[in-house]
């Protein structure tokens, strides 16, 4: 629990913010496979009601993120990847809804340009990932069922109310939820 500070976004983020000012953002990380279908499905649902949700989404392994930019090709998503040049200004984000996030280092602090944050590791996966990196920017935070490698952590997280533990099934309808109280 003891996690060193954060480094800082490189400036390529400003106008990423700048563009994605007035949406809300989930940040998804440490997905492993079978878990970014289940995240863009959840997203997708989502959207249904706060259209302008983005999504920023990094899993576990870099040995995935070709496959994981294939799929969202292939699911027609408008993307861009993180580890491409970074535009020098918000208007090409503007028509961007996702970020492959297939960088390595950037994930906690990418935590913070979330409205909420899903954790993977824990729904197709019984060990889990480490909630801290969202909860310690005060991100309302969902995790999956299994989570043995930080059960540690995730309990006393999970009693002062700081993250859920959700199932798939229940994973939209609780970020729907979240959504619906969270400011822009």
């Amino acid at each position: 629990a003891d996690l060193p500070p954060p480094r800082p976004l490189h400036e390529g983020w400003t106008p990423l913010r700048q563009a994605w000012s007035r949406s809300k953002v989930l940040v998804a990380g440490n997905t492993i496979e079978g878990e970014e279908e289940l995240v863009v499905n959840v997203w997708s649902r989502a959207r249904e009601r706060h259209p302008d949700l983005r999504l920023i989404l990094a899993p576990r392994q870099p040995k995935r993120f070709q496959e994981v930019a294939v799929r969202f090709k292939q699911m027609a998503l408008r993307f861009r990847r993180a580890s491409e040049i970074w535009p020098l200004d918000a208007e090409p984000w503007k028509a961007c809804d996702v970020l492959l996030l297939d960088t390595l280092g950037e994930l906690p602090s990418a935590y913070r340009e979330g409205t909420a944050a899903l954790v993977g590791g824990g729904w197709n996966w019984h060990g889990g990932h480490n909630p801290l990196e969202s909860v310690r920017w005060g991100v309302p935070t969902l995790i999956g069922p299994g989570f043995r490698n930080f059960e540690d952590l995730v309990n006393p997280l999970a009693e002062a109310g700081l993250l859920n533990i959700v199932a798939a099934e229940g994973v939209a309808e609780a970020l729907v939820s979240i959504l619906e109280e969270a400011p822009l």
